[in-house]
């Protein structure tokens, strides 16, 4: 009979809690499926029952999620607050570290909200501090694994990293605050040091870990870049909206993210290889531009231009000079990759203007870049276009001013060297050897010679029939 009884208390708190499973189970499904706005209202219309619930810890876990959700929807302070509420509930009751976590990133998120006298800085730290905890012992839990992170420490990281950089940039003006970020973006860049892609579980999880390592080591160098972790910051911030940008009207906001993250970055920089580095970004990334709107198209195609020639310049000004890169900030950027880039952006800026400048039969403003085309000193893939262009608006030019003597001459001058320098630029991409079936090389021969007749050089038009014409016979 005691045996009975003994059986029977040990099955009735195993009932009630089945009960309060299946009422926790339910919020979490609600949760699952995004139904926040659904769940919230749920949370606030049963607090008295919620808080005679067993599992009720779980429940505010989850009332606190979705109204943290709501918040970043709508910025409404009232649905913060009630987050910040709920999960403080969840953890008296019983501590997660999932609770802990979005509580220090509620708390996080409040900080704007309060008055200077209402111990920002120490709530600040308390929060940072509450996420960094949790994340540490999410990370015990999983034994401490360094090679291969668990998708919830992915996660974690990454909205720990987020608010780290909002607070870094908010904070500017707070050298102490700034000290105690700065150590703590380097403390979550190291924990992905050991991580090893190649060991992931699957490809999808070897994709995600790459993708993780990679940004957090860009973080530590980010940290250090100008020696000013609000310039890094903002790089880092800005090249993260540069990856979200392909080239379509729905992914244009984070173009223009982009565009102003490194805008604020070089208003900043101090050394000149940093500042080198972000004409460069602006440079690039403007070159990336795509639009149905020509006249932003070739706004930003103007800025990425006179970017890539400031930056080009600064990059000379420092190997005239023979500074040691090396000692200006830790991590410095590779000049060969960065002379590089920045020449690539170059280009493809000065093409698109020439392009467009030409289109518009704005043939004055196209002949206007020839000496931005003539003595860069290096190649690029559009360069042979862009001569062209250039060579045919001179060309043009020359034939609206044929009875003023000397402007038609300086038109000639134009057409002939920009269209010589096509020849020898196309000619120099096959070693200077005499191509075969090569129709850019024939395009480009044929245009020359026709420019050399036209305006009388008949004899070097000549010599190089001879030299090409059986390969490239006359259009």
């Amino acid at each position: 009979m005691k045996r009975s009884v003994w059986i029977i208390g040990l099955l009735l708190p195993v009932l009630i809690l089945g009960i309060a499973t299946a009422d926790w189970q339910a919020y979490k499904e609600m949760f699952m499926a995004g139904q926040y706005e659904t769940l919230a209202q749920q949370c606030d219309a049963t607090e008295a029952e919620i808080s005679a619930d067993p599992g009720n810890y779980i429940i505010y876990k989850y009332c606190g999620l979705a109204k943290l959700k709501l918040y970043e929807q709508k910025r409404s302070a009232t649905d913060l607050t009630d987050a910040i509420d709920y999960l403080e509930r969840s953890i008296a009751f019983s501590y997660s570290e999932e609770a802990a976590f979005h509580l220090g990133q509620a708390r996080m998120m409040s900080l704007d909200q309060l008055t200077e006298g209402e111990n920002q800085d120490e709530r600040e730290l308390a929060a940072i501090n509450e996420m960094w905890e949790s994340i540490r012992n999410l990370h015990a839990m999983e034994n401490f694994n360094r090679e291969v992170l668990s998708d919830g420490m992915l996660i974690w990281t990454r909205d720990y990293r987020d608010l780290l950089i909002e607070r870094i940039l908010k904070d500017e003006d707070n050298p102490a605050r700034l000290h105690l970020l700065t150590a703590k973006v380097r403390m979550l860049a190291d924990r992905y040091e050991r991580v090893d892609p190649t060991k992931g579980e699957s490809e999808v999880r070897q994709s995600n870990l790459r993708i993780f390592k990679d940004w957090m080591d860009e973080l530590m160098r980010m940290s250090y870049f100008d020696n000013d972790i609000v310039v890094g910051m903002y790089k880092y911030k800005a090249d993260r909206h540069m990856e979200k940008y392909n080239q379509t009207a729905e992914t244009e906001d984070q173009f223009t993210k982009a565009l102003h993250g490194y805008g604020e970055a070089l208003k900043r920089a101090k050394t000149n290889l940093a500042r080198a580095a972000l004409y460069t970004d602006i440079a690039y990334l403007c070159s990336l531009y795509n639009s149905e709107d020509k006249e932003k198209l070739v706004a930003y195609y103007k800025t990425g231009f006179n970017h890539a020639h400031q930056g080009l310049l600064i990059l000379k000004q420092i190997k005239e000079n023979e500074q040691n890169t090396g000692e200006e900030f830790p991590y410095p950027p590779d000049m060969t990759e960065l002379t590089s880039k920045v020449q690539k952006a170059y280009g493809s800026n000065l093409t698109g203007l020439c392009y467009f400048h030409y289109l518009r039969k704005d043939y004055r403003s196209a002949v206007a870049m020839r000496n931005f085309a003539f003595d860069t000193g290096f190649d690029w893939d559009g360069k042979v276009t862009t001569l062209l262009l250039i060579a045919d608006a001179a060309d043009k030019l020359a034939s609206e001013h044929h009875r003023v003597p000397k402007m038609f001459r300086t038109y000639k001058q134009v057409c002939l060297f920009a269209s010589s320098r096509a020849f020898k630029t196309v000619l120099k991409n096959h070693n200077g050897r005499i191509p075969q079936n090569s129709e850019e090389f024939c395009r480009v021969y044929n245009n020359y010679i026709n420019y050399l007749r036209r305006f009388g050089e008949t004899i070097e038009a000549r010599n190089l029939e001879l030299q090409f014409g059986a390969v490239c016979p006359q259009e």
